[in-house]
């Protein structure tokens, strides 16, 4: 399968191999909702079983200085990124998982009872797509459950996993007047717009607290096995160990694909506080944290940005990504954007009820736009 997409205003090509049948099915799931393009592309994606990069380096032993770029060893895959006449390539060749038996085996122990083969449109989304933004000086990546608001402008709410952003957008999705814009990913430009980023939900069984609605709209038409895996490993493993995905389509009463301007931020917070409590918060301070809590969640990819600019030194050769100047840029482009957006930190107590959460929290970010929705 090879197509041509214009997604986040970036002309993106994918190619995935034929063997991975089940993965582009998936694929199809949620591209086909993103418009085609005939521009020339400034990223492309493979999804193969080969590997034609030239190892020169090797440091770490996970890590690969190829003649273009680097190439990063996962348990499951190898990544490779390389940069040639403007066009960033980015390659996953996926490794062999065993026999048929060992497959399903991996699949039933997988958090979102899915195969290796069949997560390709998830490794295509964080690690492809999130990924590529990096090399992309006038963009940036904001960890935010994101909502378009009466079909006019963006609101986001940031913080760092576990505090609450999907729970309170399952909530959110009730209203009419809310639509999907992401999950939990946003990408922005310096002009401040939201792209819409339609990666499908994750859902824990923790945002699934007394809400049968939701949980009902998940498990509709799935296998016996699949919901046993979900069972089992909720009872062993805790709630925070099992997730599955759901399309915004579902969740939501409206959809976009159209980018719109970035309105208000909400920064999550889960502390010692005698109340929820939503309030203003200093602007000036949310460029820092946004780019910190980014730095967390991509760890492991900016780790090997590191390595490949060790390894281009031993090389001595320039490095195609630099990562202190992604952070430059990403802190420039909030500051930017942030002039026109009004900010503000919700307070969660630490052992507030979660449907109390919902509930309260919903009526608060609602009262932002009194007489709009």
């Amino acid at each position: 399968m090879e197509s041509r997409f214009l997604i986040y205003d970036l002309p993106v090509e994918v190619v995935i191999a034929d063997i991975y049948s089940r993965g582009i099915k998936k694929f199809k799931e949620q591209f086909d909702i993103y418009p085609r393009t005939d521009k020339k592309p400034v990223i492309k994606i493979s999804i193969s079983d080969k590997e034609s990069e030239k190892k020169i380096l090797n440091n770490p032993s996970i890590h690969f200085l190829t003649k273009t770029g680097f190439l990063c060893k996962y348990p499951k895959y190898n990544q490779s990124f390389a940069v040639e006449d403007g066009l960033l390539k980015i390659n996953i060749r996926l490794q062999n998982q065993g026999n048929r038996v060992v497959s399903y085996l991996k699949k039933l122990n997988n958090n979102q009872y899915d195969s290796l083969e069949e997560r390709i449109v998830q490794i295509v989304w964080e690690n492809c797509f999130y990924y590529g933004i990096y090399f992309q000086p006038n963009y940036a990546l904001i960890h935010s459950s994101g909502f378009v608001i009466n079909k006019e402008e963006a609101l986001l709410l940031g913080g760092t996993g576990g505090v609450g952003k999907t729970s309170l957008e399952l909530k959110l999705a009730e209203n009419k007047s809310f639509g999907f814009l992401n999950d939990d990913i946003a990408v922005i430009n310096r002009e401040g717009v939201v792209f819409p980023n339609m990666s499908w939900p994750k859902i824990y069984a923790y945002n699934l607290v007394n809400n049968q609605k939701i949980k009902s709209l998940i498990f509709k038409n799935r296998s016996f096995d699949d919901k046993f895996a979900w069972s089992f490993k909720k009872h062993i493993f805790g709630i925070s160990k099992v997730r599955r995905t759901l399309s915004p389509f579902q969740l939501f009463k409206q959809n976009s694909l159209e980018a719109v301007p970035l309105k208000k931020y909400v920064l999550l917070s889960r502390g010692d506080y005698q109340k929820l409590n939503l309030r203003p918060f200093d602007k000036s301070l949310i460029p820092e944290i946004n780019t910190t809590i980014m730095k967390g969640e991509f760890a492991d990819f900016e780790q090997h940005i590191n390595w490949h600019n060790y390894n281009s030194k031993l090389n001595g050769t320039t490095p195609i990504i630099d990562l202190k100047q992604i952070h430059s840029n990403w802190n420039d482009i909030h500051k930017k954007v942030l002039e026109n957006v009004h900010c503000y930190i919700l307070e969660i107590p630490q052992k507030i009820d979660h449907t109390t959460f919902m509930n309260d929290a919903s009526q608060l970010i609602l009262e932002l736009y009194k007489g709009r929705v």
